[in-house]
């Protein structure tokens, strides 16, 4: 429980790893994130929102080949390639957006964009049920992967031109550590949130009569004790279709076969409306991050060596 003695131990370590890490890069004559870089109100802002998104993102899509394999019924290759049309949303948005942003020199109007997108995609996933398509699936990660794609470039370039060119290294490689943290926070928060409501959504088929049936007949059985690595393993098309092949040769067949099937749809609207509420915090993650990016100022885009006076002094006047 989040409210455990466990729980609260491991978040103040956490927080108390944090203060420490702060102050030791406070006192570092080379630290790994320079404190002073968040005094640059563009780096702030490009380093928060990458890592909001990034919990968002990171977290969520995890459980979108799952819902593929276990909900939709694709084999393990498709599951596999289920993120496709979200990889190739990301890349082409990518290369599109740094196209314009170096047409253009404007930068913001794409990661607000970017971040609007990335909002109504992970939203659209909250509808998502038993009834869902592949195609419908692929259609919602498309606008998501388009979302990401226009912010991915945007924040490296914004940092990259708030600061002079000896510390864009150092900015690049912050603004990637952000992301990195945030994927791993993300998906150990989401996955929390995962975890608790599967276990929540479950309570109601331990009565299951199937359960209820193999809790007799074959006590031994990862059926017979519903938990969530119980559930996600039957939910593989090869599991079970290998519990069907011998509930053929069980005796009573003809009443348990039936008991499985209706089984078989409980347990998927017990993981679909987990996966759905993994999808509404993820989602009001990406609202924060959409309200942080809009304070993201915008300084004019460096084209030669010659700018670095005019864009320090920019830099100086947003600190």
């Amino acid at each position: 429980a989040w409210s455990s003695p466990e729980i609260i131990a491991l978040i103040g370590w956490s927080v108390g790893s944090l203060l420490i890490f702060i102050s030791q890069e406070l006192r570092s004559t080379n630290p790994i994130l320079a404190m002073s870089l968040f005094t640059n109100s563009i780096f702030t802002v490009s380093v928060i929102t990458v890592f909001i998104t990034a919990m968002g993102m990171f977290g969520a899509i995890l459980y979108i080949p799952i819902f593929a394999q276990g909900v939709i019924g694709t084999s393990g290759t498709g599951s596999g390639l289920a993120l496709t049309p979200l990889m190739l949303g990301i890349v082409f948005a990518s290369t599109i957006t740094g196209q314009l942003v170096s047409r253009f020199g404007k930068y913001k109007w794409n990661a607000v964009l970017g971040c609007t997108l990335i909002v109504i995609g992970m939203f659209s996933f909250i509808s998502i049920s038993t009834e869902t398509s592949s195609l419908m699936l692929a259609l919602r990660m498309i606008v998501l992967g388009v979302g990401l794609g226009c912010t991915f470039p945007v924040f490296n370039i914004a940092v990259q031109n708030a600061f002079p060119p000896q510390r864009v290294g150092e900015v690049t490689a912050s603004v990637q550590l952000a992301r990195n943290v945030g994927g791993t926070v993300g998906t150990a928060i989401l996955g929390g949130v995962m975890n608790a409501q599967l276990t929540k959504n479950l309570t109601s088929l331990s009565s299951d009569p199937f359960v209820k049936a193999m809790q007799t007949t074959a006590p031994q059985s990862p059926i017979a004790t519903i938990d969530a690595n119980s559930v996600q393993s039957v939910l593989n098309p090869d599991v079970h279709n290998a519990i069907l092949a011998s509930l053929q040769n069980t005796p009573g067949a003809q009443a348990l076969i039936p008991m499985f099937n209706t089984f078989i749809e409980n347990v998927k609207i017990a993981f679909t409306n987990s996966v759905v509420e993994v999808f509404v915090v993820a989602t009001v993650l990406m609202v924060v991050g959409w309200i942080v990016v809009l304070f993201l100022k915008e300084i004019p885009l460096r084209t030669h060596h010659k700018d670095e006076n005019e864009i320090e002094k920019a830099g100086r006047e947003l600190e």
